[in-house]
Order: C-alpha cells, then structure tokens, then sequence
C-alpha cells in the first residue's frame, strides 16, 4: 500500500510539474507573422516586389527576367550548376528578378542563393571547362575541393541513407540537406530562414523572443528564389485533382488559389494566399490578426528552456529542398504505401474571413498534408515566373528524355518526342491537367520545328518565342504577354566535335558515349549508378555541368536578342 501511495505521489508530481511547465514556456511556441489574402483573379504585386515592410529594394532596379531550373534529381543539379555557371560569367544573374527551380535544380538554387559570404562565390560553381581543353585530368581530377557544389553531387546519397528513418516525415529532407546544405554551413535545423536583413529585422521586431541569429538570410544580391513543390489533399491519393501548387520562397510560403476538398466527411479550405515562412507548418491563429500580424502556434513540442522552440520542427531550408523533390511520395501513394520518411506539414487557408462566414461542414482548424514534388504539377517551374508575371524567361529543360521529331512531321508531337513538361502548358496531358497556360495550337508544333532544325545543324537546343499567356485558376495565373527561351538539354554534335580524342581514355568514351557516358547527357533521376540511388560520379557531374555551361555560352546571343527587355549583355570572344 506504501509503495502505491509513492507511486501515486511521484505520477502526481510529475504531473503538475509537466503543466507548470507548459504554462511556462507556452508562450514561446508562438510566433507573429504576417500573412497575404490573394483575391482570385489578383494581379497585386508580391510581397518581395510591393510590400511596405518586406519589399526588396534591389529587385525593383532589375527588368522583369527569370530563371526556371527543371527537376531531375542529380542529373538537373549537375545540368543547374553549369547552367548558373555560364549566367555568373555572362552577368545575367545580377540582371535576373527571378530564380524559380523545382527538385533537383532546386538542390542548386538554394545553396547559391543563401551561399554565405564566407565561402567563395567562384569555388561553389567550379570552373568552366571548354569541350576543347576537357582532358582525363580535368574530368577524374585527384584533388577534391570540399567546397565546390560538384563535389556535393557526386556524394550524393546511397540507398541506406535514403531509408534511414531517424527522423520521420523529415528523414528524406534531413538527408537532402546533409548533402547539398551541410558543406556549406547552411544545414541548421535550428534556424528558420527569410531573405535579407530588412525581412528578419521585421520579424525579430515583432516576436520578443526570436534573435537575428534565429534566422537564415540571404547575404548576397540574390535573384528572388521560388521553389516549387505540391500540397496532396488526401493521404495515399493518386487523384491530379488533389494535387496543389504550393510556392515555398524566402519572404512566404503557400497556395496562391483558394480551394475547397472534401476530408473526413467535412470540407477544408486550402490556400487563399501566403504566410510567412518561418510560420509555415503551424496551427491556425485563434484570434483575429493585430497590426497585420496572426500569432500561430508551431507544431514543435518544446524541448529545451533555453531555445524557443523544438528544432525538429522548424519550418526549414531542408523542409523546403525535401518537400521540392519528394518524389517517390507519389509513387509510394500510387503502391499504397504509408508515408514514413516524406515531408508532411500543417497548413491552414489565411483566408479566415471565408471560412468563419462558411457553413457548418467546413473544418476551421489545421490539417497535417503530404508535400511532394512539384514535378507532379510543374516540373519545369515555369509557372511561378507566370505568376509574378515575368516578362522574359529562360525556361531550363534538363530532362532524361531525348528529343526527337515525329516521322510524321511536328503537326503530330507528343510525349514520345517531347517531354510531357512542355506539353502539358499547351494541352492535358496524363495526369498533368492543370497547366495549360497558352492557347496556341501550333505552340508545340513551332518548338518541335526549331528544335528539330537546331538538332540538325549540330546546335544546342534552343528556341525563343513570345507569347500570350491565358488565366489559369490553379495556379493562380493571370492572362498578359511574356517572352520565352526554351533550353532542352540534348547531346550536341558540335560540342562532341570539340572535344580532343588524344586526351584521354575518358574523353574518348565521352565522344563514343561508352561507359559513364553512354547515356550522356540523359542520365536517369534515379539509380543511373544503381543502389546509389541519387548519385553520379565525378566524371558524369563534370562533364555535364561543362556541357549545360556550353549551351547557354553558345546561345547567349540568341537568347540575349530574344529578350530584349531583359538587356542581357554578352560577352565578345
């Protein structure tokens, strides 16, 4: 009876000692952040362009010009990282607005745009090789720079660190950023992130117990980032219809359009616009917003007295680069599969006006969602440039599939000849439903014609062309004109006919396309190297990145002509 009442005693205290400590820290659960209701139909300016408080000033001295980076796991990454390697020598970059990427292009975007000023600019991107000067020395080099993003492909991860499970639904993002973020400093859990100093200064400001230390930010005069991914309404669905863009940036993070899905029997509202990031993955405000601001409580539990919130649940860099490429979610949803490593996060509509005036059945409260990437809507990243109504883009196609023209003629394109990302903004195609954004019926048939002629001639595959563009509701677009310049990643002949046979055995099979090049420059998102299932070795991450870099050398004065507003300078030589 003794030991029961002392055991009884001990549960007690433990207890009260648990609400004494909730009622305690409580508070620094919480946090203050602003949030953007966007009307359907908006053509508002965003934050990072209008907002009083966050507006970046440097932005509104650059023309309307972006950047789009496909997906593609490592191959897209080796491709993005000689792709911003040729616009930093060119000097585009400074002129650009915009820098949009998904999944594996987004593995480089993020990096390059929060490289810290204590790491070199020129270390990160490597050298530029010319096809003529490549040699066995430069593409198998024996010395290894720790701090070039080439290094950090070709350690890409192994099949047991991709099913390494220690950290549930932020496994996948853990692993991603301990390859791509952590050489550089930039992998902290413990961070949340924003874009320049302005930005986290507001935020400190109005969170008493936040620092500036709490916060990553941009230290360069970055291009402003948008990596895309996709929010899926119902656990385990395959259905495209449940499929929603969520746009994760610097300054917010969120669903621009408003949209109603049926869940356990009631309605939830997602999207309505945008939330600051740092408060992203949290549980709807309980009351009405002070001073613009709503105050959210983390889904953290508190851990530690002396830190304001729980690390593990920290809206992150690595949230953000995980969610973007998650692409075996999808795949694990179409097998039946539960997810036990992918992100998952809570998310709540901003638009809280509408949901309080809304009926009985529609749930007021969060709800945890699976994010994925966002090559399950876009996989190109072209639609947040349209979004943000970017008047001339280059658009980078760093696909596995190879062009080829039609045996009947371009009237007869389809996904056999060109990757489903590309047609998918001019016609339904599979289940990318959602991104017609031109109503051109000889869109397609115009690309295919340049490509084909550029293909023969031995050229990179490239073709510039203005454009109308219509409403799209899911997306969130609005109808005006913009100029694109497509980059299809594709085995060029006059690149080929640089290279120097007598250089080495690896150069020779890289004219042959034998052995770690036999299927250059398309290597496969997963598994090209088998069980090391995102990884490419170093020779096949040099080559490539020299090979994308050459592209858009050969090309800039083409794409320079062809978006004229954007006032791009090219180089004489």
């Amino acid at each position: 009876m003794q030991a029961i009442t002392r055991r009884t005693v001990l549960l007690l205290v433990l207890l009260v000692l648990s609400i004494v400590l909730l009622f305690v820290y409580e508070y620094v659960d919480r946090v203050a952040v602003r949030t953007w209701v966007i009307d359907a139909g908006s053509d508002a300016p965003l934050p990072e362009m209008a907002d009083a408080e966050l507006a970046v000033p440097w932005l509104a001295e650059r023309a309307s010009f972006g950047i789009a980076f496909s997906g593609g796991g490592t191959r897209s990454a080796s491709a993005s990282l000689g792709e911003l390697r040729a616009l930093n020598e060119l000097g585009w970059l400074d002129r650009a607005r915009y820098i949009s990427s998904n999944s594996g292009g987004s593995w480089i975007t993020v990096p390059y745009t929060y490289l810290p000023l204590s790491v070199d600019e020129d270390r990160f991107l490597g050298e530029y090789v010319p096809p003529s000067q490549l040699s066995d020395g430069n593409l198998a080099p024996t010395t290894v720079d720790e701090l070039a993003m080439g290094t950090a492909i070709h350690n890409a991860g192994t099949a047991s660190e991709i099913f390494e499970l220690r950290r549930g639904d932020e496994a996948y993002s853990d692993i991603v950023a301990s390859i791509f973020l952590e050489p550089f400093g930039l992998h902290d859990s413990e961070k949340f992130f924003t874009f320049h100093k302005a930005a986290r200064d507001s935020a400190v400001a109005a969170n008493g117990e936040l620092g500036a230390t709490d916060f990553q930010i941009v230290e360069r005069e970055r291009p402003y980032l948008v990596v895309t991914g996709v929010m899926i309404g119902q656990q385990m669905s395959t259905d495209p219809n449940e499929y929603y863009p969520v746009d994760m940036t610097p300054l917010y993070t969120g669903i621009r359009g408003r949209f109603e899905l049926d869940k356990d029997g009631e309605t939830v509202v997602v999207g309505g616009g945008y939330i600051e990031s740092f408060g992203y993955d949290s549980y709807e405000p309980q009351r009405r917003p002070a001073d613009g601001r709503s105050t959210v409580r983390l889904t953290g539990r508190l851990s530690r007295g002396d830190r304001p919130f729980d690390d593990r649940y920290r809206f992150t860099l690595s949230d953000v680069m995980g969610a973007s490429s998650a692409a075996p979610l999808i795949t694990l949803s179409r097998n039946y599969i539960p997810n036990a490593m992918f992100p998952e996060f809570r998310h709540w509509s901003v638009d809280r006006d509408a949901i309080n005036h809304s009926g009985d059945r529609v749930r007021r409260k969060s709800d945890e969602f699976q994010h994925g990437d966002g090559a399950d809507m876009d996989n190109l990243a072209l639609t947040p440039l349209l979004v943000r109504k970017t008047e001339n883009i280059i658009v980078f196609i760093n696909s596995e599939e190879v062009f080829r023209k039609p045996a009947t003629g371009c009237g007869d394109i389809d996904e056999e000849h060109l990757t489903d990302d590309v047609i998918s903004y001019f016609r339904e195609t599979g289940v990318l439903i959602h991104n017609i954004v031109f109503d051109d019926e000889n869109g397609l048939a115009k690309i295919c014609g340049a490509f084909d002629a550029r293909q023969a001639a031995g050229k990179p595959l490239v073709y510039c062309q203005p454009y109308d563009v219509v409403a799209n509701e899911r997306h969130g677009i609005t109808p005006y004109e913009t100029n694109i310049c497509w980059a299809h990643m594709d085995r060029s002949r006059n690149w080929i006919g640089q290279l120097d046979v007598t250089a080495g055995d690896l150069v020779r099979q890289l004219i042959a396309g034998e052995g770690s090049f036999s299927n250059f420059p398309h290597y496969l998102t997963f598994a090209e190297q088998g069980v090391a299932l995102i990884d490419l070795n170093r020779e096949r991450v040099i080559a490539l990145s020299n090979f994308a870099a050459w592209m858009v050398f050969d090309s800039a004065a083409y794409i320079a002509d062809s978006l004229s507003g954007a006032e791009l300078p090219v180089r004489e030589d």
